[in-house]
């Protein structure tokens, strides 16, 4: 009797990704700028490339064995005259920003830019680009874009190398360079003017940059989709899940899941009459690690709960 009346009870997870399974990100960038490192380490897999370098079919789902919560469009830069790669993003985002179905539309975008060197000449984007941000908010609606900003070792070395004060800061120095070459050419194309400088580096001791481009992502998807829908909506709450870097919102998606039902429900017994505290707390057990999504490729989660929670499953 105790496993019959178990399976009535459903963890809250499944409910959420029955709705919306995967957060579905664009990244837009050109080849070689660190797209890949960057969605590597963001989203705890090994490799986020397919197909041939240099080629991106913004189409193309791309789904990770090693974390199959998300879902990667790709899309390179904008180089001048590209009007056929500038007319595939926009159709893409057209249709994906408004699809009557919220797991198949475009949860957010990262906008991916190499910061320059402008002393040796190089160039923040292709006019392509350009034009397409002047374009931004017709293109993207609401639609939360983060942009961000690659290689920010490259310009601490750059910046460490030119200056003969030691007593400037160089990540001081490092900022005003992004506002002053990255941040506001972008503010005056997009006529936006909350942009915050997300840069980021695969050096080892800046781990808090992509940490923050993720709870800015995150801040984003919830201020853009709870707004949009009476119930509490799936996207921020899978948004949290398939993120690998930041342990305080798998803390706050496991508080957000069980507060919908069952931790509410072992103080309101009349609602779960028959159930034991067990029963409650095996599908508390399994939103969790639902939340936490961590790389399981021999079942050992599966075995664990089975162990400690046999009856609820």
């Amino acid at each position: 009797m105790l496993v019959q009346r178990s399976q009535q009870l459903s963890p809250t997870t499944n409910e959420l990704l029955n709705i919306c399974p995967r957060f579905r990100i664009l990244v837009i960038g050109k080849t070689g700028i660190g797209k890949s490192s960057l969605i590597n380490r963001a989203f705890g897999i090994k490799e986020a490339a397919d197909g041939k370098r240099g080629y991106a079919n913004i189409e193309k789902e791309l789904i990770s064995e090693q974390n199959d919560r998300f879902i990667l469009h790709d899309s390179r830069g904008l180089e001048p005259g590209e009007r056929v790669n500038y007319g595939a993003i926009t159709s893409f985002i057209h249709r994906r920003r408004s699809h009557p179905d919220v797991k198949e539309r475009l949860h957010a975008v990262w906008f991916c830019f190499q910061i320059p060197l402008v002393d040796h000449g190089e160039r923040l984007m292709e006019r392509g680009m350009e034009e397409f941000l002047r374009m931004k908010r017709e293109v993207f609606g609401n639609v939360p874009t983060i942009f961000v900003f690659t290689k920010y070792d490259k310009l601490l070395d750059y910046i460490e190398g030119m200056s003969d004060d030691v007593e400037m800061d160089p990540e001081q120095q490092a900022e005003d360079y992004l506002k002053k070459y990255c941040i506001g050419p972008i503010q005056q194309l997009t006529k936006e003017h909350n942009i915050p400088p997300i840069a980021v580096t695969m050096r080892r001791g800046y781990e808090l940059m992509h940490e923050r481009l993720i709870e800015l992502t995150f801040k984003e998807v919830s201020e853009c989709f709870t707004a949009q829908l009476d119930e509490p909506s799936p996207v921020p709450v899978v948004t949290m899940i398939a993120q690998r870097m930041v342990p305080s919102l798998k803390i706050e998606g496991s508080i957000q899941v069980g507060r919908r039902r069952y931790w509410r429900a072992l103080a309101s017994s009349p609602n779960f009459r028959g159930y034991t505290i067990w029963d409650c707390l095996g599908v508390i057990h399994t939103d969790i690690i639902s939340v936490w999504n961590f790389h399981d490729p021999s079942g050992v989660r599966l075995l664990l709960h089975h162990f400690h929670f046999g009856s609820v499953l």
